[in-house]
């Protein structure tokens, strides 16, 4: 459901700073991303969602290739 209230923000004509949101490698804690996603793109800023489980070097390539300003990770425990 969460999904549904996100998409018409992708297609909107959003202005603001690009922003990526994810969780880390070994965390499967989507939901507060996905809530954060939302709100930002609700407030205007260029969102992206790219889910749970994403590798270190996969969230370095997509900061990049998408020229994003904030890296926003959620996650339900921080490896050690």
């Amino acid at each position: 459901h969460l999904g549904r209230i996100y998409q018409p923000f992708l297609s909107a004509n959003q202005t603001g700073p690009s922003m990526i949101f994810a969780a880390p490698e070994g965390n499967m804690h989507e939901f507060g991303a996905l809530l954060a996603a939302i709100l930002a793109a609700v407030q205007g800023y260029r969102t992206h969602y790219l889910g749970p489980n994403m590798p270190a070097q996969d969230l370095i390539a997509s900061v990049e290739a998408l020229n994003a300003e904030k890296l926003i990770l959620g996650a339900n425990s921080i490896p050690r």
